[in-house]
């Protein structure tokens, strides 16, 4: 079953009236945080949620994940019993890595802390199902953290588990609350007690690559009364963005909006005579050639140029600090703080993301500007950090860029030890080819540029001398 096919499923089935549940959606391929509105989304009053994982793999964070999004997005309470985590553990969360003040919520009574002792085994079930029932008759919460039950249920029995599914299911439905709990997938016997009393299962797993940033997946392993086919995500969590779910690529219908007669130009002289008035809107355009001949050069003068003409244009660079290509445009004679706001430039470590957190950053930047032109400059070195499945990616920001009309540029070292394979693969994704490369004449050394390929155009079919002169690019076209 398709995803649409799932979020209509739900929509149809449930969504009849006007609570949080409905409001919030269903399940559907996101890129960000509403994923987690949607996983909550698409059930009833009274569901169960099991987050399970390892230790260190993020279902705590996860879970906070939704709790902001039930305070932040829909105004309900929240709360939060807890078995190991203190509450200001919960306000680390909630301040390093999710950007929210939990005392805010705590002063204006929407979050509740309720510490759990660990008592006498005996004891337990009655003092959860106690607990729960107090906090839902009378402090009415959306959504109830229990983080983590584990230990609470660890020698209950079958009936004992019946018996406390039963109660949270009639209570929690006719409250309109939610219940997530959380376990550590990894203890003996304790997935399978979890597991029975819930509606809703999302395990998180931990992969530690031998170079590069630690990946977590998340798996929607069941969703009870909905048949579906496993989905599995990449997970991230960063100080940067928080927590945010990668898509695995693009699932919908490709579209473009393209005209060959909208060109933007590279500002360059010489160069836009050869692509016919500049780059087409909305199409790719890979960059080649060996280390040293002025790929970045180029493309820099090109991202300036732009800038400076009014598109707005974000650079992207896997090999040099942004401190540094800022300066060498200082260096080229360019005044930078006129343009600050339409250019805006990045530099990336390969090694602290992962393929998926490349993806999706582009993305985001796709969905915040419309037109945009997009530089990344060093797919050799994302290359050789994520192998030849990073590929993959690519060709699926081309077609993302694509059909939200965005123009993008990629640059990669292309010279003798670099996999042929590698070039084939960009090359057949991208519009156009343009080519760099040195020619070596006695003790002169000219750098050359050719346009290899470029669809809905007909440019000049042989090589053209790049100049740089009085620290200015420009192209001999003639």
């Amino acid at each position: 079953m398709y995803l649409n096919d799932i979020k209509n499923t739900i929509n149809n089935s449930y969504c009849n009236n006007n609570t949080l549940q409905c409001k919030i959606g269903a399940i559907y391929m996101a890129k960000n945080i509403e994923f987690i509105r949607d996983i909550v989304g698409g059930l009833v009053p009274g569901t169960i949620i099991l987050v399970e994982g390892p230790t260190g793999a993020g279902k705590t964070i996860f879970s906070a994940s939704i709790a902001k999004e039930v305070l932040e997005k829909y105004g309900q309470n929240v709360a939060w019993i807890g078995v190991l985590l203190e509450l200001n553990d919960i306000k680390d969360i909630f301040s390093n890595i999710l950007r929210t003040d939990l005392n805010k919520y705590l002063i204006e009574d929407k979050f509740k802390y309720y510490a759990f002792e660990i008592i006498p085994v005996s004891d337990r079930l009655i003092t959860i199902s106690q607990l729960l029932n107090d906090i839902i008759d009378t402090y009415g919460p959306g959504l109830i953290v229990i983080d983590f039950i584990d230990p609470i249920i660890e020698f209950a029995s079958t009936s004992d588990l019946i018996s406390i599914r039963k109660m949270i299911k009639s209570n929690c439905g006719s409250k309109n609350c939610i219940v997530l709990m959380i376990s550590r997938s990894t203890l003996h016997g304790l997935r399978s007690r979890a597991e029975m009393i819930s509606d809703i299962i999302v395990r998180i797993k931990m992969e530690q690559p031998s170079y590069g940033a630690p990946r977590r997946f998340i798996e929607l392993a069941k969703i009870k009364n909905i048949p579906h086919t496993r989905m599995i995500y990449e997970l991230d969590v960063s100080k940067e963005y928080g927590v945010i779910i990668h898509p695995h690529g693009i699932l919908k219908e490709l579209k473009s909006s393209i005209n060959h007669e909208i060109r933007i130009p590279t500002g360059i002289p010489g160069f836009d005579d050869i692509l016919g008035g500049g780059l087409i809107r909305g199409t790719s355009t890979l960059l080649t050639g060996p280390s040293g001949v002025g790929k970045t050069i180029l493309m820099l003068t090109m991202a300036y140029n732009m800038a400076k003409n009014g598109e707005q244009v974000y650079y992207i660079s896997f090999d040099e600090p942004e401190q540094q290509l800022y300066e060498t445009l200082r260096f080229l004679g360019f005044s930078i703080d006129n343009i600050r706001r339409k250019l805006q430039i990045r530099s990336i470590n390969p090694r602290t993301i992962t393929i998926n957190s490349f993806f999706s950053i582009i993305n985001r930047i796709v969905d915040f500007t419309r037109p945009i032109v997009i530089f990344i400059d060093g797919l050799y070195s994302l290359w050789k950090e994520f192998g030849h499945d990073f590929h993959r990616y690519v060709r699926d920001l081309i077609y993302y860029s694509k059909s939200s009309n965005a123009t993008i540029m990629l640059s990669m070292i292309y010279e003798k030890g670099v996999e042929e394979k590698l070039y084939v693969w960009l090359s057949t994704m991208c519009d156009s080819i343009i080519e760099m490369n040195f020619e070596r004449t006695g003790r002169m050394v000219k750098r050359l540029i050719y346009i290899r390929k470029m669809r809905l155009s007909s440019p000049p079919q042989r090589y053209f001398e790049v100049m740089f002169e009085d620290k200015k690019l420009y192209i001999k076209s003639s």
